[in-house]
């Protein structure tokens, strides 16, 4: 089924990201305890891999079984029909739905990374690291800001807003490296590099595609030119599936390399306490 955009192809290997990534999860689970952030992370790419998939497997199977619905029971199936992104007068939606489904892949991920990279990060390194890397934002609060025009209040507001939440994603990953690299696996130069290229792209997700940096990365045979200004080129559909799976392949290493005693509990299960019941 092509419409100038293989779906087909978008669900073959969809599905094939998401059995590569269940995979790990298996392992993982063999490893850590449930609800270990360790373990967890894995669960929640999955869902997302699921999610992807389904997207375009349900389109798929409605834009199949549309024309044998009685449209008289259900008047709303014309616009249903006519607004199909797989409607081929619709190509401008197909590609537009496209483009979409790839944005929210890279950004999902990213939350999943940086809120696991968050616990880990929280609960294995020192209050020294930490406090260290904290002050450090409120000395560039200070370059931005006359503290001195502040009242106390207003500045005790401030360091509260950035303390803990606003240290950036690749000083935590340096940070957290440094505490496991007699026992790193990776190649730590070339796996920083892409965690920064990604890092970059979410922050161009975030921004509709349009990069608020310069940057040129190659991952295979894939090439993404970021210039300031200007959208991400690049970004295609396969080259976006490449990334995932190269993250994925820097977090397996990254997550088993991290040592913990504990539970490196994952407070995104507190949401959901009906998962936690035995």
């Amino acid at each position: 089924m092509t419409y100038g955009i293989n779906i087909d192809y978008h669900i073959k290997e969809s599905l094939r990201l998401f059995k590569y990534v269940n995979g790990i999860r298996r392992d993982s689970a063999s490893i850590f305890e449930k609800y270990d952030v360790r373990e967890n992370y894995w669960c929640m790419c999955t869902s997302i891999i699921q999610l992807y998939f389904f997207s375009f497997g349900h389109m798929k199977y409605f834009h199949t079984a549309l024309p044998h619905l009685d449209r008289s029971k259900d008047p709303n199936l014309y616009f249903i029909e006519n607004l199909s992104p797989l409607n081929p007068g619709n190509l401008l939606t197909l590609y537009s739905y496209e483009a979409r489904m790839k944005n929210d892949l890279i950004l999902n991920i990213f939350v999943a990374t940086e809120s696991s990279i968050d616990v880990i990060y929280r609960e294995t390194l020192t209050d020294e690291t930490i406090r260290k890397n904290e002050s450090s934002r409120i000395d560039y609060l200070k370059t931005i800001f006359d503290f001195n025009t502040l009242y106390k209040k207003q500045i005790r507001a401030l360091e509260n807003r950035f303390f803990n939440s606003h240290i950036p994603f690749m000083r935590k990953i340096q940070d957290i490296y440094k505490s496991i690299e007699h026992r790193y696996e990776g190649n730590w130069k070339d796996d920083k590099e892409f965690l920064n290229f990604f890092s970059c792209l979410r922050n161009s997700v975030h921004n509709n595609m349009v990069s608020n940096s310069d940057l040129v990365f190659k991952l295979k045979e894939y090439e993404f030119i970021f210039s300031k200004g200007e959208g991400v080129r690049g970004l295609t559909f396969d080259a976006c599936l490449a990334i995932v799976v190269r993250l994925f392949e820097i977090l397996h290493v990254f997550l088993n390399n991290v040592e913990y005693d504990g539970l490196l509990m994952d407070p995104s299960c507190l949401g959901h306490e009906s998962l936690l019941e035995d």
